[in-house]
Order: structure tokens, then sequence, then C-alpha cells
């Protein structure tokens, strides 16, 4: 009998020490963050794939005020293909003066030109699928352009495929100057992006408006909305110019930190790249 209550005694002991063994090194691997974790999808690994941490894009993408806008454009080069202007020193008609003052005050309060409407985004995907088709691919489309664009495909990973593109802009010697590609991914998200080199053998630049820009891109000046589409998807919008090539990307379905991840991936392609096509 005492040997019986020694053993369930002992027993007892064993379980005790084990269950508190266990815990310790459930609590240690917790604190050093080396538990089991779930796979990312196919754009969060591609989109975070180099970067320390998600936390990191703020200091290569933020949001900037006015003041900041006009110290910051300042620093561009003029060689890069585009005036940035101030709205009243544009020479317009009055009336136009104030349809885009009320724009960029919608900009400014909202978060975009149209006050949170969808505007362009997404609306030619039909046209940009035919035009892909009539083409006959991407390859052919590239051979239509007088520079070599981003290989945007590669960026966004194997989850995205390109649904549409087509080659438009300036004519020279044969060429366009500017190439739109539109990409989904197998969950639905989508990127749209129209690249477009700005030429000087055909004096192609860009007049920007100073208030316009609401947003640093890698140390240059760049145009930032927020919109939201009709089912209640994040819809983000960025217009910025490096190196004589002028983005704008457009998304749907991408989380903020997604978007400006892959904005900046982009942007430090194009700042790598020659000026030269």
């Amino acid at each position: 009998m005492t040997n019986f209550k020694m053993s369930r005694h002992f027993f007892f002991i064993v379980i005790l020490s084990t269950f508190i063994i266990v815990l310790t090194i459930l609590l240690w691997l917790k604190n050093h963050d080396t538990l089991p974790k779930s796979e990312p999808t196919a754009i969060e690994s591609s989109l975070t794939h180099d970067a320390k941490s998600p936390l990191n894009i703020s200091e290569h993408a933020f949001p900037i005020t006015t003041s900041e806008a006009k110290n910051l454009v300042q620093t561009e080069n003029p060689n890069n293909g585009a005036d940035y202007i101030s709205i009243d020193n544009s020479g317009l008609p009055i009336d136009e003066i104030n349809t885009l003052k009320r724009d960029f005050d919608n900009l400014k309060r909202l978060g975009s030109y149209s006050g949170g409407k969808m505007t362009h985004e997404f609306a030619q995907t039909t046209y940009f699928r035919w035009a892909l088709l009539k083409n006959g691919g991407l390859n052919h489309i590239l051979a239509k352009l007088n520079f070599t664009p981003i290989d945007i495909g590669a960026l966004l990973g194997e989850d995205f495929k390109l649904i549409g593109a087509d080659y438009s802009g300036a004519f020279n010697k044969g060429k366009f100057n500017s190439i739109f590609r539109s990409y989904k991914s197998r969950s639905g998200k989508k990127v749209e992006i129209n690249e477009m080199y700005l030429n000087p053998d055909n004096n192609v630049r860009l007049s920007i408006y100073i208030e316009s820009i609401n947003f640093n891109l890698l140390g240059h000046p760049a145009t930032f909305q927020h919109l939201t589409s009709a089912d209640d998807k994040d819809i983000f919008d960025l217009d910025f110019n490096i190196n004589k090539r002028a983005f704008s990307i457009s998304s749907e379905g991408l989380s903020h930190d997604e978007f400006l991840q892959l904005a900046v991936k982009i942007a430090k392609v194009a700042k790598k790249n020659s000026a030269k096509p």
C-alpha cells in the first residue's frame, strides 16, 4: 500500500515536471519567433522579398505636405523629362484653373481627385485583352517600342498573369514610346501599369502641377490616390516620374503595403536602369 502511494506520487511528479518543461520550451520558441508559420501567399512572397521588414516600406514611400512637395521638386533633375509648375503660373484659363484646384482640394481632403470615385481604373480591361491577342502577344508589342520597359511580371511573381497589353504614345522612327499592361492574380487581385519613355528625340516632356504632389517615392515626387470600388475593394493609384520614365500604377485587392512595396520595386529598377532606351 505504501509502495503504491509512493509510486502514484512519483508518477504525478513526473507528469508535472514534463508539463513544466514542455511549457517552458513553447514559451521560449514563441519569444524567439521560431514557431511554425503559415506559408505566405505568392503576392506576399514576391513583394516582401528583399525587404528587411514590411514596415521598412515607410522609409521609401510616404505622404508629404504641400511645402515638402515644393522643396522635393527642386531636387529633381530637369533632364528627367518633367517640368513641375504651380497651377497659378500655368497660364491656363481661369475656369480650368478653378476646376483643377477643386480636384487638388479633393486629393488633399478625400484622398483622390474624384473624391473617392473610380474613374479610369480597370475600365478598359476588355479592350486590352483584345489588343494583346490582336498584336500576337507581349513580345510583338515590345517590338513596337523604342525603349525596353521594366519587367513588371517578374516583380509581381508567378501568381500574376498578364491578361492585357497595348502600345501607344509618340511615334518616332517607326516605334512608340508607351506601353500599358494589365495583370490579374489567381485570387482576383489586379494590377495595371502604364509606362512611358520620355524620349528627348520627340521632345516629350510632362508638365506636372506641384499641387498634385502628395507623396515621396524613393526621393522622387509622386501622386498617391486611394479609392474604393463598387464592391468595396481598395483601389490605389500612384503616378511618378523617374529616369525619363513616367509610370502610372493602379491596383485592386492589394493591401496598402503590398501596393507600396510593388511601387518601390518598380522605382528601384527605374533608378538603376540607364536613362537611355
